[in-house]
């Protein structure tokens, strides 16, 4: 009994193993097939699953390059417009009583109808509002060749190019210094490649990114502005000894280390002329006295005349006072801020320093020494 149904399993499992695979068969053709219908519902038929994702990722990445590459220029731009407007005084050049060598002149004295000194029409300190105005029209055209170098490589059929205008610029305290923002005028989309190769051509998405900014300015110059404008309110006008030492005072104070220099180059105010008057007579000095003061060599000079008082003739260019501040970096508590700039001559990258450069220039009176000259100089009447 046992051996005739072991004989009977025997035969009835011998078809069991061939009916289970082709089962199996039938199952993966199924899944097969449910697959392939459900992958051409997703790509439209001419792409596989995960494509389109893939290229939803490659879009994204390229809108942070174009903003990294944005807040980059900012930064660049904003350094190299800081260098440029320190060297400048901080305002527009012509916009004060012109220059002296390279920097700027801040205030300038000439003569009046009387051959006395007077600050002319042009007497200037650079403002706050006229410092920031100054940095901002600089920083756009620094900004504005980074983004045409940007927009000359993008492809322009992926997406629209990085606008250089905005509707606002804006330098504003950010607690510790200064912020440039910059609000966009509009956001850029990147939707114009046509991923569907079929026509008509349409894109898959919509990406727009805002390419607005809030930069911090490594150098506050507002503040310093401020700082420089007092100083140089009390230089002026003052003899050369007191100019030393005020400016000597004043070295290290608010951060900025103050160094100055005197022109040698021969200048003489006696140049000046106020109508068909000159303001300068030559007069008879003496070089050189014994020991009872007696003069035992003479000499000539000339001197600005006017209202009964000397005033020294000394040179021009030795009596404007260059002013060089060299601003400390506050990272390192020492030596000064400077930044890596690209010199177009030497084709190198270098350190710059920053320097808020100007001038200031007056007439030095010596109330102490009367002459007789007549007020509108040598040929005139007294």
């Amino acid at each position: 009994m046992v051996s005739k149904l072991r004989a009977r399993f025997g035969k009835g499992g011998s078809f069991f193993v061939p009916l289970v695979v082709f089962g199996a068969i039938i199952t993966l053709i199924s899944l097969l097939g449910i697959l392939y219908v459900k992958s051409e519902a997703i790509k439209g038929g001419d792409k596989t699953i995960g494509e389109k994702q893939a290229k939803l990722f490659t879009v994204y990445q390229l809108g942070e390059k174009h903003l990294f590459f944005v807040d980059e220029s900012v930064k660049k731009a904003s350094e190299d417009a800081l260098l440029e407007a320190s060297r400048t005084g901080l305002e527009k050049e012509g916009s004060g009583c012109g220059k002296l060598g390279d920097d700027l002149l801040w205030a300038k004295q000439a003569m009046d109808s009387n051959c006395n000194p007077e600050a002319i029409p042009c007497y200037h300190y650079p403002s706050d509002d006229g410092a920031k105005l100054h940095f901002s029209d600089t920083f756009k055209g620094y900004y504005g060749s980074y983004i045409d170098s940007y927009n000359g490589h993008v492809d322009k059929a992926l997406f629209n190019e990085i606008r250089k205008d905005y509707d606002s610029l804006k330098i504003e305290s950010n607690g510790n210094g200064i912020s440039l923002i910059g609000k966009a005028k509009e956001r850029i989309t990147i939707s114009s490649y046509g991923w569907e190769q079929k026509p008509p051509l349409r894109p898959l998405f919509e990406y727009k990114i805002t390419p607005s900014f809030n930069e911090p300015i490594e150098g506050n110059f507002v503040q310093d502005s401020a700082n420089l404008v007092n100083v140089a309110k009390e230089l002026f006008g003052k003899s050369k000894d007191e100019v030393t030492k005020l400016v000597k005072a004043a070295d290290g104070q608010s951060g900025l280390d103050w160094d100055f220099a005197y022109d040698s180059k021969p200048s003489s105010p006696c140049t000046h002329s106020v109508g068909s008057c000159s303001c300068c007579e030559t007069v008879t000095t003496c070089e050189e006295k014994d020991e009872g003061g007696n003069c035992i060599k003479e000499g000539t000079s000339e001197v600005l005349v006017g209202d009964g008082v000397l005033k020294e003739s000394v040179p021009y260019d030795s009596i404007a006072v260059p002013m060089s501040v060299k601003v400390n970096d506050p990272a390192s508590g020492t030596g000064h801020t400077q930044f890596f700039v690209y010199d177009k001559a030497t084709k190198k990258v270098a350190m710059k320093e920053l320097e808020y450069r100007f001038a200031l220039s007056w007439v030095e009176a010596h109330p102490d020494k009367a002459t007789t000259f007549c007020s509108c100089g040598k040929g005139h009447s007294c």
